[in-house]
């Protein structure tokens, strides 16, 4: 953590900091268990695949079991790769957490509903346009990606 703020120091304001670094931590953790409880229930298959046969029973399934969904391509793994490929853009984070929200299950909406809420991609906090405010976020998911 005391590496990502002394990275981060002067692009972005300690009080939005927290919301950011808190937000991504926990996505990060949420799409760990994600994964891990697809890695139990696809036997073989991927989750590509089972959402791309029936995206509405493969996500209401996810919500049924963990409390929310993630959608292929979504996961804070994606994001790595999108940076390794040199392909990030911040639209893939807002959308990810836009859906997120959309697939809460009812039973969760305590836990989770707005939990993502203070992070403002298009908020000039992170800098001052776009590719500043990407290489925030990349930085942020890279320091969180290390071992």
């Amino acid at each position: 953590m005391w590496a990502l703020l002394n990275k981060t120091r002067g692009q972005i304001g300690l009080t939005a900091y927290k919301d950011y670094i808190f937000g991504l931590l926990f996505y990060k953790y949420l799409s760990e268990k994600a994964t891990q409880w697809l890695g139990e229930v696809l036997r073989g298959d991927t989750w590509e695949n089972v959402y791309g046969q029936d995206p509405v029973r493969a996500l209401d399934y996810m919500k049924q079991k963990l409390g929310y969904a993630i959608q292929p391509k979504e996961f804070f793994k994606d994001w790595e790769a999108t940076i390794h490929e040199e392909r990030f853009n911040i639209p893939m984070i807002s959308d990810t957490f836009g859906h997120f929200n959309q697939q809460i299950a009812f039973e969760a909406k305590d836990d989770f509903e707005g939990i993502f809420d203070g992070m403002r991609f298009d908020n000039s906090d992170l800098g001052s346009n776009a590719q500043a405010r990407a290489s925030v976020m990349i930085s942020m998911i890279e320091l969180l990606s290390a071992p």
